[in-house]
């Protein structure tokens, strides 16, 4: 967890919910990472009131899709959720995805609370868009703009070509 440690003051409030005590403290440094203020729950049954007023939601449980369905029911309509649930086949992920608010599906590992983090830096700042955001600082990053099919295919083979360079 050293790699997620505060990298800017937290103004947005996020609400954590998860199961697991040390998880949600994981959840929460992860938040805090990404420029966020973690309002911590500690389970679904903890939850106050017919609905969550926050914008944006991170869950961590056993990934059974009723307990999605149980906090979904108490977001406002335009809440986001991330979803971080053990061992989920594709097929169980889309099922996930398929829920309304749930638009971002993450193992609760090391991998997926520093993806967490980057999610939550993207929700603060606005900053939605670009590949650069998820692959480590100092990293060669080249653009191309894609106008039509032909160009998306010379830029699969650039990158193909990149790769064999390197």
């Amino acid at each position: 967890m050293d790699s997620l440690l505060p990298s800017t003051v937290p103004s947005q409030r996020i609400l954590v919910v998860a199961d697991d005590p040390a998880l949600l403290e994981k959840l929460s440094a992860a938040v805090l990472a990404g420029g966020g203020m973690p309002v911590r729950v500690l389970g679904i049954g903890a939850l106050e009131g017919p609905q969550v007023p926050h914008r944006l939601v991170v869950y961590a449980w056993d990934g059974a899709l009723s307990g999605l369905v149980s906090l979904s029911a108490k977001l406002r309509d335009s809440a986001q959720l991330v979803a971080l649930a053990p061992g989920r086949t594709l097929s169980d992920q889309m099922e996930l995805l398929g829920e309304r608010h749930c638009n971002h599906v993450l193992m609760p590992d090391e991998r997926g609370l520093a993806l967490l983090a980057v999610t939550v830096r993207k929700f603060v700042s606005g900053d939605l868009f670009g590949i650069e955001k998820y692959i480590p600082p100092g990293t060669e990053i080249h653009l191309t703009r894609l106008r039509d099919y032909q160009g998306r295919q010379r830029a699969i083979d650039e990158v193909l070509e990149y790769a064999e360079q390197v």
